[in-house]
């Protein structure tokens, strides 16, 4: 049986719980026999057709429920229940199976496929199409030159480091962080980072000018929010330029403390 629960004051869906399984079930709207329900994040499409089936069997007290939530005469019939899953628009009636909910979806990702697909060969006769082809080809060869400048930077530099304990230190750090890919992506990183930006920099260019570029170009391999605190971390402390760069990292985050900011943590107030 259903229950019905107060209304959240945190969204318009009204909460319902199934007290046979536990299970909690949002409802949108209800009108002239159409139930709208919202499925659960997690739900897999079998979890939210049998809520469906469920909400139209004979037995089910739903009408109960929603004639107290929605004022509306609790005789009223429930005929059809519509959901929205992946982007695809599932219905149920009385008698509607799980399997042939589950066709809904798959029937409606073939046919979005087959929308896509005609969009897109309409997209291939049109001289946008070559633009676009033509600035995407461009992008990927100034990529390429700037991984190239990157890399060869990196083979006929030496890292600077504040003195010979931050060489040790870095040295260290290395020999610790390279026994696994994710921790060796972010010595990697730092070290193609801070090699460009010394390349950059003896060219008479600012540190607060070319460390944001000179990171999107030393990320060759791909990093994570996480990964890049890492090295802006490891760099405070050991790189010649570090603090330069652990204030202009903080700056970005209006910091002016010690430490350094880390970009994958964020609060939420």
């Amino acid at each position: 049986m259903l229950r019905f629960i107060e209304k959240p004051d945190w969204t318009e869906d009204l909460k319902f719980v199934d007290t046979e399984t536990g299970k909690t079930i949002w409802i949108k709207s209800f009108s002239n026999g159409k139930l709208e329900i919202s499925p659960l994040c997690g739900n897999t499409i079998s979890d939210a057709a049998q809520i469906a089936i469920s909400l139209l069997r004979d037995d089910s007290n739903i009408t109960d429920g929603l004639g107290l939530a929605f004022n509306l005469d609790p005789n009223e019939d429930v005929a059809t229940v519509v959901f929205d899953f992946n982007g695809v628009s599932i219905a149920a009636n009385k008698g509607t199976t799980e399997e042939e909910v589950v066709k809904q979806l798959y029937d409606g990702y073939a046919k979005e496929k087959t929308k896509r697909d005609t969009e897109y060969e309409e997209y291939k006769k049109t001289p946008q199409y070559a633009i676009d082809m033509a600035e995407k080809k461009r992008k990927a060869e100034e990529r390429q030159r700037l991984t190239d400048e990157v890399k060869h930077i990196d083979e006929t530099t030496e890292m600077e480091f504040k003195d010979d304990e931050a060489k040790a230190n870095w040295d260290a750090f290395v020999e610790v962080n390279s026994k696994d890919g994710y921790s060796a992506g972010v010595v990697n990183f730092a070290r193609l980072w801070a090699k460009y930006m010394q390349y950059k920099l003896s060219n008479g260019e600012k540190l607060v000018d070319i460390a944001d570029s000179a990171s999107n170009a030393a990320d060759i391999g791909g990093i994570t929010g996480f990964m890049y605190g890492c090295a802006v971390n490891s760099l405070s402390q050991m790189w010649k330029h570090g603090e330069e760069l652990r204030k202009w990292h903080n700056g970005k985050y209006n910091h002016d403390g010690d430490g350094c900011v880390n970009p994958a943590v964020l609060t939420l107030g």
